[in-house]
């Protein structure tokens, strides 16, 4: 692989990680609004 090729898979996944984070963490909060 070329470096720049490695950075921006590297980016990729670091954005989806991120993206997921943000997503369990609505459903947290969906899930104690659901509770209370």
């Amino acid at each position: 692989m070329i470096a720049g090729q490695e950075s921006a898979v590297a980016f990729f996944m670091l954005t989806t990680r991120a993206l997921e984070g943000r997503y369990v963490l609505n459903l947290a909060k969906i899930g104690e609004y659901d509770i209370a």
